[in-house]
């Protein structure tokens, strides 16, 4: 695993070890990068833009469900 991530990272062989290690001890923790880009205002600004192209109106809405993610 840490010549995967040397090759991967291009870092020295002690740091790719240390992180290998630290990925093998506690894992790797997902990340929300949704929540930060799909929000309701980019969700309104597609609409729009779908009104404008096409001249039909479309209701857009996202919905956090967090019990699946926990």
């Amino acid at each position: 695993m840490a010549k995967a991530i040397q090759e991967w990272k291009g870092m020295e062989i002690g740091q790719a070890y240390a992180t290998a290690y630290n990925i093998k001890q506690r894992g790797i923790k997902p990340r929300n990068i949704v929540e930060d880009t799909i929000n309701d205002d980019v969700l309104t600004r597609i609409a729009s833009d779908l009104a404008a192209v096409t001249g039909l109106l479309f209701e857009i809405t996202f919905t956090k469900n967090t019990k699946t993610w926990q």
